[in-house]
């Protein structure tokens, strides 16, 4: 009988196309039914339901490409990167990253954003929760030190640049097609994917509100963040009142003060 391990081993192997499975069919008791059929059984199994889990993961990419296509791409997929854990919410991070160099969706170079956007979707409604701050909160603070704060998104946040519409494109898709479809070629666009409550969010974003909360997500200091919001966009209302804005959208969770306290 081989060693526990080296089964174990080319059990996996086995059913992620990467070996022949001679070693685990040696030690199958075939009562009917053959080693090698036993075998295909449980891979099928094993990519009947790591698929369904992708897809309703990716739904706007399913629904983007149809059946057929979104199982090839995910067979090829969990082939080439197969759960490296037990816990299947965290499966799928790097598809969108696949998305974008399978050949057979070169001609959809809006389809990776989609799924980007679908898996910030995913760790958004996942994420710990948290009560996001409101005016309340801040107008307790010194607005000199609030200037020199570093304010912290819910951590359900998740900021995104797109090279396409992205969140319409979701949107028209998860609508079920009903009204006039986005134009894939109308240029970059920006969104948050928030959980401020119960539901999760996908809030388009102007330039100046990106930059803003980009440079609160690095650490800057929220006087700087304004400062990059006013330099993202010639145009760019008061960037006072883009902040009063976003905090009535409870987007932040946290403030830290230069001495060290908080609300």
């Amino acid at each position: 009988m081989p060693a526990l391990r080296d089964l174990q081993s080319d059990m996996l192997a086995t059913l992620f196309g990467q070996g022949d499975g001679a070693l685990a069919a040696s030690a199958i008791l075939a009562a009917g039914i053959p080693p090698d059929e036993r075998l295909d059984i449980h891979r099928n199994n094993v990519v009947i339901t790591l698929t369904e889990s992708l897809a309703a993961v990716f739904p706007t990419v399913k629904g983007l490409v149809g059946d057929d296509f979104f199982a090839a791409a995910a067979r090829a997929f969990i082939h080439g990167d197969p759960p490296r854990g037990g816990c299947l919410i965290d499966y799928g991070a790097g598809f969108a990253a696949f998305l974008a160099a399978f050949e057979p969706a070169r001609g959809l170079p809006y389809l990776a954003d989609v799924a980007w956007l679908d898996w910030a979707w995913h760790e958004s409604f996942h994420a710990a929760d948290a009560r996001p701050l409101g005016p309340a909160d801040l107008n307790r603070i010194d607005p000199m030190a609030l200037t020199r704060a570093r304010l912290h998104l819910l951590p359900s946040a998740r900021l995104l640049s797109f090279s396409c519409p992205a969140a319409a494109i979701r949107a028209f898709v998860r609508a079920g097609g009903t009204g006039t479809a986005p134009d894939p070629g109308a240029g970059p666009s920006r969104a948050l994917v928030i959980r401020p409550d119960m539901a999760v969010e996908v809030r388009d974003l102007s330039a100046p509100a990106f930059a803003l909360l980009n440079a609160l997500v690095a650490g800057q200091t929220l006087d700087r963040a304004l400062e990059a919001a006013s330099a993202a966009d010639g145009n760019t209302p008061d960037p006072a009142a883009l902040l009063a804005d976003l905090i009535v959208g409870q987007v932040f969770a946290g403030v830290d003060l230069t001495e060290g306290t908080s609300p």
